[in-house]
């Protein structure tokens, strides 16, 4: 059974063979699945044949006997190939070249025998196109004008929902509960179809599938996802009340928690589904913690991007990690992507002329044009201790729904940072014994970060348990702010930077 989606790609190439493009990019990690899918083309378009290429057995095709006869070492010769296709094809056929990517990177001379054997097959009007199938996006230059690049998405919700009911027919599951169908599904969302029938077999090891199997699937893909080595799956034990204070974002949040939790009928009505928002502030005051409540609050698995393992040593690494993760956080939407230090992927890039301020360039470019047309539900959070460097474009409205600037808590907010310190670590007993007002002060004068805050809570629990006395004073509080330095000390001049750029650019105070 095709599904719409697969009969749709099948649609897309079909009209381009029937153009007579003569290079198609297939990005996917899915071999199987597209080969499939080019042998449903070859059916449309009346295509008769279908040679294949790959490092390890060369060139071959079923139907073409001829290549029976040939040795070895001739069918690996990847120029030999190319050559074959111009001397020997006279019927209509495909030629789908197999992870060649290496080949490009390694031997420069390959990009122009790719040119000259489609410049062969447009000047003799040969019935030949050429597919390369690839997990790794790399087009060397000389060919980027003869190539179209597609996208080989991975399952979608319907795919998946027919994969898991012809699984559970085989194996005379059918009676499982609509309900955990759909958990299932939701689950399964972002694996390739090899990755959804192996964890389906490993789930019914046990004779049975059921709630617990949602975890295993939920680990697998962790794992999964720590394997692609550019984003990392988080799980946080936060909820919204571990956030001290930031109530004008608390608020903020809940209203778009309402858009997420009815997502279709927003979406009939004409709201726009959220983009996401950037916190950019001091040192130590909740960005990273908000980051992991958020995606608690809107109940969306969150997946952080660190841009620092994004920068690769090879030609084009950074693009394809960039790239990958793009792709990895709209498998498993409706997701968080938390991308952490976002400076960090924009240092020098008004430099220009260096190679890293290019690649710095290439990989804001792909984030932003991502940000700005993406339509599958990725919520982005992005936070910064600085904004220095960053392009104008990628802080204007559009790119995110809400910008907010994180400054060092005050009064009240002071007072609830305390208490969950506290809590947290077991004290509440503590709280009717403290004169917070004093100590509230006292903090604000010396603007404490959240981190500053938490590390006074921390040292007045240590002594009192060194002392091995239980009892709490708020003299014991204030002997201990004597001894701090804050951050506000020692980062004045950036921390006065911060705050004129937020003044600039009007972000919006997150308290």
């Amino acid at each position: 059974m095709i599904t719409q989606h697969r009969k749709k790609l099948v649609e897309e190439i079909s009209t381009y063979v029937a153009a007579d493009y003569k290079l198609l990019y297939l990005y996917t990690s899915e071999e199987l699945k597209t080969m499939e899918i080019l042998n449903e083309v070859a059916r449309e378009t009346e295509t008769q044949m279908i040679y294949t290429y790959d490092a390890v057995k060369g060139l071959q095709c079923d139907n073409d006997k001829r290549l029976k006869y040939r040795k070895n070492e001739e069918k690996n010769d990847i120029y030999w190939a190319l050559e074959y296709i111009e001397n020997n094809i006279d019927k209509k056929s495909f030629v789908v070249f197999k992870d060649i990517h290496g080949l490009f990177s390694i031997d420069q001379k390959l990009a122009r025998g790719f040119k000259n054997c489609i410049n062969y097959t447009l000047l003799n009007h040969m019935p030949v196109n050429l597919f390369i199938i690839s997990p790794i996006m790399y087009i060397p230059p000389e060919i980027e004008k003869e190539v179209v690049v597609l996208d080989i998405p991975l399952p979608s919700r319907e795919e998946i929902k027919d994969m898991l009911n012809d699984f559970l027919n085989d194996i005379g599951f059918a009676g499982v509960s609509e309900g955990l169908k759909e958990r299932l599904i939701e689950a399964l969302n972002g694996l390739t179809e090899i990755e959804i029938a192996n964890i389906l077999k490993f789930c019914v090891q046990d004779g049975e599938i059921n709630e617990e199997d949602i975890d295993t699937i939920i680990s697998h893909k962790q794992q999964l996802i720590k394997k692609s080595g550019v984003l990392e799956f988080v799980k946080s034990q936060e909820n919204i009340d571990s956030i001290g204070g930031l109530q004008r974002l608390k608020n903020w949040l809940e209203q778009k928690k309402k858009i997420f939790d009815h997502m279709e009928k927003a979406k009939k009505s004409g709201v726009d589904i959220p983009k996401g928002l950037l916190l950019f502030g001091m040192p130590g005051c909740g960005k990273s913690l908000s980051a992991k409540v958020i995606a608690r609050h809107f109940e969306m698995p969150m997946l952080r991007l660190d841009m620092g393992m994004i920068l690769g040593p090879y030609v084009g690494q950074s693009e394809e990690n960039i790239r990958k993760a793009i792709k990895l956080a709209e498998a498993t939407a409706p997701s968080v992507l938390w991308i952490d230090e976002l400076e960090k992927a924009f240092a020098g890039i008004r430099g220009g002329g260096s190679s890293s301020s290019e690649i710095s360039a290439r990989i804001f470019g792909t984030i932003l044009t991502w940000m700005q047309e993406k339509t599958k539900p990725v919520f982005v959070v992005a936070t910064a201790n600085s904004i220095k460097g960053m392009p104008p474009e990628f802080l204007r409205k559009g790119r995110f729904d809400e910008i907010f600037f994180v400054d060092f808590p005050k009064g009240d907010e002071i007072e609830q940072i305390l208490k969950v310190h506290l809590k947290k670590r077991g004290k509440e007993h503590w709280i009717g014994k403290i004169d917070f007002g004093s100590i509230v002060k006292d903090i604000e004068n010396r603007k404490f970060s959240g981190a500053d805050i938490e590390a006074l809570v921390k040292e007045v629990i240590e002594e009192a348990f060194i002392e091995g006395n239980d009892s709490i004073s708020t003299e014991k509080f204030t002997n201990k702010l004597d001894s701090f330095k804050t951050i506000a000390e020692t980062m004045k001049e950036e921390i006065e930077e911060m705050r004129n750029n937020a003044e600039k650019y009007g972000f919006t105070p997150a308290s």
